[in-house]
């Protein structure tokens, strides 16, 4: 028995770190594209297809970190004592309410989609808000067949169907964008056939999921099913009331991100501002939105493979160990964080000049980048609770933020424009991560992070910030003898690898994390080698 045990373990970390890596391409494609497709249409291209963005968001999130992991958690138990039936009324009935579900949000945004449009304050989006629409009737497909997958702790479907619907959706994007402005189109129309990239993607990983069940076919059962309303109660219950509040929680960039959508344009407006000047200035805006999501991944991918370690101490009533985890993984998201947002506030200009072609928003970039530090710590310490089996806490806090955001929006853009909601994003953001910090603070009866570390970062970040900002003055000189968009490329990729080999030099030397810690952290052990090599110097 305890080989088949081992034997089960191994195989499903093995598939946490293929779901892992997976996650990590589609977050790398899922930005990456914006870069070339405000290349292509521009940033009143970009501020239209912002605009209806975070709804493909949602699904996204509803589809593949939301349902699935309901479905999958409602299942586990079933496929392990062998207990088909019971797996094909989770299937059925999970099925049919994420259909029922599915056709009202579609319904919702089809036929309501003039009067969200005229909310914004752009009636033209109408049509692209239509076009988002259908993505949501493939949602039940989709969530129920990786749900199915993952509770047979087989997530390779789920990482294969993820990363082709992501590949065939930047494809559809990016060669419909090139077709439609080469043909004259307009931008509105040119969004909207971007926008279809969300219904290719989703058919093929429906398509993928579908060839892999039909190996795995385990729904076979002699006698019909009898379905009892209780239990079904107790499905859709769990399927949406969990589901709901795992899916709040991990959606907040995208949530913080439609907010704006529903709030900036229009407020710039209402100022004073040109409708083509305030499409323009929230396409700027809208730059930021891809660097803060690559900032992330980084930060979120590491301290979240930290989480099943939590979650095993949890059921083991390890107080201990959850403590030292979370203390580990608090570190790491406050390391990294700190690390990309300051970084990215020395080198924000021949970044933004080598991503998106000019200069444009630097500054508001610039307040942006801290967004990667405070999404960094929500969506860590989210994951902690989640580890916790504590689902409420991450969804109230994201609610909270949410509606910080607006008012902030509401104050600051009239005053500041773009400015103004960036620092309102800031803002909520940081008073959540306080809140979140607070409520770890009493439950484990003390501090989880130790100050002398956070001095240590902040010197780190102090370190390199001083050196970048020699080494972009420096360089700065030899401007005038290079194109402009090649020279600020060679700048800004020189400048990460010099932040970086600063950053880590303080960290690694104040020793922020101990050897046995960098043991289990990804890539850690590359760290470690420079640890122990800087001890014995030292000796």
């Amino acid at each position: 028995m305890n080989i088949h045990s081992d034997l089960q373990k191994k195989f499903f970390l093995q598939g946490t770190v293929i779901l892992s890596i997976a996650g990590i391409v589609t977050k790398l494609l899922s930005a990456g594209y914006r870069i070339p497709f405000q290349n292509i249409v521009g940033d009143i291209g970009f501020y239209i297809y912002q605009q209806i963005y975070p709804f493909y968001g949602v699904f996204l999130t509803l589809s593949t970190y939301g349902y699935p992991v309901i479905i999958s958690k409602l299942l586990i138990i079933s496929f392990e004592q062998q207990d088909y039936k019971r797996v094909k009324k989770v299937v059925v009935v999970s099925f049919l309410s994420l259909f029922v579900a599915g056709i009202i949000f579609c319904s919702v945004l089809y036929f309501f989609a003039n009067r969200i449009a005229s909310i914004m304050g752009d009636p033209e989006l109408t049509i692209l808000i239509k076009v988002i629409a259908f993505s949501f009737l493939l949602m039940p497909f989709i969530s129920v067949l990786r749900g199915y997958f993952q509770g047979q702790k087989n997530m390779v479907p789920t990482a294969v169907s993820q990363m082709v619907e992501q590949f065939i959706r930047v494809i559809t994007i990016l060669v419909f964008s090139i077709l439609l402005v080469s043909h004259g189109y307009g931008m509105y129309a040119t969004g909207a056939g971007a926008l279809f990239g969300s219904i290719t993607g989703g058919l093929t990983a429906i398509v993928i999921l579908i060839i892999y069940y039909k190996q795995n076919n385990l729904l076979h059962t002699e006698r019909p099913l009898i379905f009892n309303k209780k239990e079904n109660a107790e499905i859709i219950r769990v399927l949406f009331i969990q589901g709901g509040l795992i899916c709040i929680s991990g959606m907040i960039l995208i949530l913080v991100q439609l907010v704006d959508s529903f709030t900036l344009y229009s407020l710039l407006i209402s100022s004073g501002m040109g409708d083509v000047i305030a499409k323009g200035a929230k396409g700027v805006y809208d730059r930021g939105w891809p660097l803060i999501q690559l900032g992330t991944v980084v930060s979120t991918s590491i301290s979240l493979s930290l989480i099943p370690i939590i979650s095993s101490a949890y059921i083991r009533h390890n107080i201990q160990s959850i403590k030292e985890k979370v203390n580990l993984s608090i570190r790491i998201s406050i390391v990294a964080g700190v690390g990309a947002s300051v970084g990215l506030a020395f080198i924000i200009e021949p970044t933004n000049i080598m991503l998106f072609q000019n200069n444009q928003g630097t500054d508001v970039l610039r307040i942006q980048g801290f967004t990667i530090l405070f999404s960094s710590l929500i969506l860590t310490t989210s994951s902690i609770f989640q580890g916790m089996n504590n689902y409420m806490i991450p969804a109230i806090s994201v609610v909270v933020a949410l509606i910080l955001k607006g008012l902030l929006n509401v104050l600051l853009v009239p005053i500041l424009g773009t400015k103004g909601a960036a620092f309102a994003t800031i803002i909520s953001l940081l008073i959540t991560v306080l809140f979140q910090y607070y409520i770890l603070y009493k439950k484990f009866r003390g501090s989880i992070c130790r100050i002398k570390d956070v001095v240590t970062i902040i010197e780190a970040a102090i370190v390199m910030g001083i050196g970048l900002y020699v080494y972009i003055q420096f360089t700065n000189l030899l401007m005038v003898f290079i194109n402009n968009r090649l020279f600020s490329a060679l700048q800004a990729i020189t400048a990460v690898m010099i932040g970086i080999i600063l950053f880590l030099f303080v960290i690694i030397k104040r020793q922020v994390f101990t050897q046995s810690e960098l043991s289990i952290i990804p890539y850690g052990n590359k760290l470690a080698y420079f640890n122990r090599a800087n001890k014995k110097l030292g000796d």
